[in-house]
């Protein structure tokens, strides 16, 4: 260690009960909560304890703070998603360490990930006060400083009453999808502070695509599977969809199950869904993510089918105001596709 790390490691005021709230955090996490645009976000586990000391010193100089982003890749390498901690093991994962301050409330985003189609991005958030159970960021990108369509979601982890940190993946598509660009990255919190970063974002470019261009109809309900991209951060399976106007809109339920040729199920994390009205039918695209396979995996098996509601229900107000409780109807399912095979290279 040279003597200018030391001397700003020296610096470091490190709180008392750093012991104690490491232990909070490792072995009981107060709380937890998610925020979703479309689909769900994966999950993942309360680690990084000592970051928000490392990012909160890390403003300090340039030096402590490339010294702290070695350490604060742990909210992807601990996440529990097998993609994003591969990436992170592998040194593919692009380390920022930016703070900005608002309010006296210190925001860092730490690192962030871009396989050519979702932005997965790690922060740590810090303030004075103690956070109250539905506290939450909002959020918003741009790309190249104009507005972009996207789904994603959101997770957020408490480390103790003023200190969590989280994920967030942006998805994006059609032109938006690019191999560099800026992000224009925007919080909000709830009393209106900002936090607002421009981060240089270029998409891996380990990552190889399949062609599959399989097409099934089953009671007039259309799915195309374009392609399949494989990377260290896992699978990727783009589809197309469409379905009649009365179909309940069945085919934005779509999902795959995936297996290798050994048997093995490759774990699934969902993904987003877009939809639009054309011609009398609902058109979707999507992507659905999975875990990372081996490269001794040549070949899979994939079925596509649908994940429908059990619950549900809403309330609808019509013009005068008045509110009617809309009861939830099971939605019938007579829909089987035909399972495929896909050889790897």
């Amino acid at each position: 260690m040279n003597n200018k790390v030391k001397q700003e490691m020296e610096r470091i005021k490190i709180p008392a009960d750093i012991h104690e709230r490491a232990k909070l955090g490792v072995k009981k996490v107060k709380s937890e909560q998610r925020r979703r645009f479309k689909k769900p976000l994966v999950a993942f586990s309360a680690a990084a304890i000592a970051v928000g000391v490392l990012v909160g010193s890390a403003s300090v100089s340039p030096t402590m703070a490339n010294f702290a982003s070695t350490i604060i890749n742990s909210i992807f390498s601990e996440s529990g998603n097998k993609g994003l901690e591969q990436v992170s093991k592998l040194g593919l994962t692009d380390m920022v360490g930016e703070t900005k301050v608002a309010g006296g409330t210190a925001l860092t985003v730490t690192e962030l990930f871009y396989e050519g189609s979702k932005i997965t991005i790690g922060y740590s958030f810090e303030t004075k006060k103690q956070l109250s159970d539905d506290h939450h960021l909002g959020v918003e990108i741009k790309i190249n400083n104009e507005s972009v369509s996207y789904s994603g979601g959101q997770k957020e982890q408490q480390i103790d009453p003023n200190h969590r940190t989280g994920l967030i993946d942006f998805e994006l598509r059609g032109n938006d999808v690019k191999d560099k660009f800026d992000l224009g990255l925007a919080f909000t919190g709830e009393n209106g502070e900002k936090w607002e970063f421009t981060l240089p974002v270029q998409a891996h470019t380990n990552i190889k695509t399949v062609a599959i261009d399989t097409k099934q109809t089953v009671n007039g309900n259309n799915v195309t599977i374009s392609d399949l991209k494989i990377s260290p951060a896992g699978l990727v399976i783009a589809f197309q969809s469409d379905s009649a106007i009365d179909s309940n809109h069945l085919m934005s339920y779509l999902d795959f199950k995936v297996v290798d040729e050994k048997g093995n199920e490759i774990g699934s994390h969902s993904g987003g869904t877009m939809g639009e009205i054309k011609d009398g039918r609902y058109y979707y695209s999507g992507n659905r993510y999975f875990d990372p396979i081996g490269d001794d995996v040549k070949e899979l098996t994939i079925t596509p089918y649908l994940v429908l509601p059990t619950g549900g229900g809403g309330v609808e107000i019509d013009q005068d105001g008045k509110e009617k409780v809309i009861e939830f109807k099971p939605i019938k399912d007579d829909i089987t596709f035909k399972t495929f095979k896909v050889k790897l290279p």
